[in-house]
C-alpha cells in the first residue's frame, strides 16, 4: 500500500525542522548562487559532498522563518539577511576551501543566452570556422576579420567577443551557436560564508596562511617603529628596548672596565673570535715564484786573421 502523501503544511513543517537541525549540527554555512543550475548537476554536487556537507535549497522566505524559530541561537538574523536572490546554503564543519573546491569541480558547459552577463571573457579563436562564404557579412558585422580559404570562412586573428561582466546580445548568441562554442558553465558560486555569528565575503577564502602571517609581521613592525620613535613602550617594542638598553650598558662597561656576568661573556667571546678574524683579514703570503735561471749563452766570437797568413812576408 503506497505511503500517505505529505500535505503542503507537513512539507513546510518538515523543511523548517531540517533547517533547525542543520543550523544546530554545523558551525559553518556557505552561501552559494544556484542560478541556472539543473537538477542533475545539483544531485551530482550533493553526492560529491556526502559526508562532508549538506546542501539546502528552498524558498528564501521559508528559510528566514525557520532561522527565526531557532531558540537561543546567535547570528540567525545575520544569516537571514544573507539569504537573498537565488541562493542555497551549504552546511559544513569541514574546511571551507576544500568544500568550495569540490563544488567548483562539478560544473557543466552552458551556451550563451541573450540578456545574461558574461561570467568570464569569451574569445573566438582564429582558424577555419567551417562556415560557408555567405556567412562572411555576418562576421564582419561583429568586426571580425575573415578570409575565404578552400571554400570556407576562416577567422584571421583571435577576437575578444565578450568581456567579463558584459551583457550578452542576440548577435553574440547567434555567432557562438554557429561556431558551436559554449563559453559559460552551469555551476555554483560561493558568494559568502557564515561563521561565528558573522558573514564574510568569499574573497576571504583566498587569503593564505603565509599572506596572513606576512601582514601580521608587517603590522607588528609598524607598531614597533612607532613606539620606538615616540618613546612609548609596548609589547611589540619591548624586545628592541631591552636590546638597545643592554647595548648601552655593555658599551659603558667596556669603556670603564666595569664587570658584570653578561659583559664578561661578551668579552671572552670577542677575545676568542678576534684571532680568527685577524687571521682571516690578514693578506695571504705571496707565493715565491721560482725563477728558472736560463743558462747564458756565450757567443764565441771568432777572430779572423786578416794578415792573409804572412803571404807577403
Amino acid at each position: 500500500m503506497p505511503g500517505k502523501k505529505e500535505t503542503r503544511a507537513e512539507k513546510k513543517e518538515t523543511f523548517i525542522e531540517r533547517v533547525k537541525r542543520l543550523y544546530t549540527e554545523y558551525r559553518r554555512v556557505m552561501v552559494v548562487t544556484i542560478d541556472h543550475v539543473p537538477s542533475s548537476l545539483m544531485a551530482k554536487i550533493r553526492h560529491s559532498l556526502r559526508g562532508k556537507a549538506e546542501v539546502l535549497c528552498g524558498k528564501n522566505s521559508l528559510i528566514r522563518v525557520a532561522l527565526k524559530m531557532i531558540p537561543n541561537a546567535e547570528g540567525t538574523e545575520v544569516l537571514s539577511n544573507a539569504v537573498r536572490q537565488t541562493v542555497g546554503l551549504v552546511f559544513t564543519n569541514g574546511d571551507l576551501k576544500e568544500i568550495r573546491k569540490v563544488i567548483a569541480s562539478n560544473r557543466l558547459p552552458a551556451p550563451a543566452k541573450a540578456g545574461q552577463f558574461a561570467d568570464n571573457e569569451v574569445i573566438v579563436p582564429k582558424g577555419n570556422t567551417g562556415l560557408e562564404p555567405t556567412q562572411t557579412s555576418f562576421l564582419q558585422a561583429l568586426n571580425i576579420a575573415t578570409k575565404i580559404n578552400k571554400g570556407t570562412v576562416e577567422i584571421i586573428n583571435d577576437v575578444v567577443l565578450l568581456k567579463k561582466g558584459q551583457k550578452v546580445g542576440s548577435s553574440e548568441v547567434a555567432l557562438l551557436a554557429k561556431l558551436n562554442i559554449m563559453p559559460f558553465f552551469y555551476e555554483m558560486h560561493c558568494k559568502s560564508f557564515f561563521e561565528g555569528g558573522n558573514i564574510f565575503d568569499a574573497s576571504v577564502l583566498d587569503i593564505t596562511d603565509e599572506a596572513l602571517m606576512r601582514s601580521f609581521a608587517e603590522g607588528v613592525a609598524n607598531v614597533s617603529g612607532l613606539a620606538l620613535s615616540t618613546n612609548i613602550p609596548t609589547l611589540a617594542s619591548l624586545p628592541y628596548i631591552l636590546s638597545n638598553g643592554f647595548r648601552n650598558v655593555a658599551g659603558i662597561a667596556f669603556a670603564t672596565d666595569y664587570k658584570f656576568p653578561l659583559a664578561e661573556r661578551l668579552t671572552s667571546a670577542a677575545a676568542a673570535v678576534a684571532p680568527a678574524a685577524a687571521a682571516a683579514a690578514a693578506p695571504a703570503p705571496a707565493k715565491e715564484e721560482k725563477e728558472e735561471k736560463k743558462p747564458e749563452k756565450k757567443e764565441e766570437e771568432e777572430e779572423v786573421d786578416l794578415g792573409m797568413g804572412g803571404l807577403f812576408d
